[in-house]
């Protein structure tokens, strides 16, 4: 098994739906009653998918369905937070809203890496050049 990869049918429904950004479904999912806490084979919850694929709303809808200050700061196996994968991929409106909604921007991760270090690194961007 590749642990790296997610595999849908390892996933639960709202994870599913959180990472291809379905608010519809996820909505009725959440109504039913269906948990937002179950990890996949990495360790990835709902929130993490959201927060990874750029779902704003899903991941707005998540933090709302669970009123817990713990489920922002879950981690993965890896011991990423949502915010460390917002951070990787640059998805700033997410990272500000997992920074109202409590994320700790010191969090680290199992390699001690903090969401700060994963972000994009402006001193790497390529920066155009002006026609003098």
């Amino acid at each position: 098994m590749d642990f790296t990869e997610a595999y849908s049918d390892t996933c639960s429904t709202v994870g599913l739906a959180a990472r291809e950004g379905n608010v519809k479904v996820l909505r009725k999912l959440l109504k039913r009653g269906r948990s937002v806490d179950v990890a996949d084979n990495r360790g990835w919850m709902p929130i993490h998918e959201a927060a990874y694929h750029n779902s704003v709303e899903c991941l707005q809808m998540l933090i709302h369905a669970d009123s817990s200050e713990n489920y922002i700061k879950t981690k993965t196996f890896e011991g990423f937070s949502a915010l460390h994968l917002a951070a990787s991929q640059g998805h700033w409106k997410i990272i500000q809203i997992l920074l109202e909604a409590g994320a700790d921007p010191n969090a680290t991760t199992l390699e001690e890496t903090t969401p700060l270090f994963l972000g994009p690194n402006p001193w790497h961007m390529e920066v155009p050049r002006l026609a003098v």
